[in-house]
């Protein structure tokens, strides 16, 4: 549960943290660099679906479960392919 500032963070008091998050985040991201080979061997072998995406949304890398839950082909979810299996209502 989010408790309010006792200080005033800008425009939008509540935005201010996620803000800070999304940058730490995006920072994270780009000082990682591409998931090195013992990340992707555990990967590929994961029961459940495990993904990568960029700070826009767009799938970077998606492993094989995602084939065995929607039987979309892994190659076709990147980017915003996965969005082929998103009911219209959602």
């Amino acid at each position: 549960m989010w408790k309010r500032s006792t200080r005033a963070n800008g425009p939008d008091e509540h935005a201010a943290p996620f803000s800070r998050l999304n940058m730490v985040a995006r920072r994270a991201s780009q000082a990682a660099g591409p998931p090195d080979s013992s990340y992707l061997r555990l990967a590929e072998h994961a029961p459940g679906v495990l993904w990568s995406a960029s700070a826009t949304g767009e799938w970077l890398y998606v492993n094989p479960a995602w084939t065995r839950l929607t039987g979309q082909p892994a190659e076709a979810a990147l980017g915003w392919g996965w969005l082929a299996c998103v009911p219209a209502d959602q």
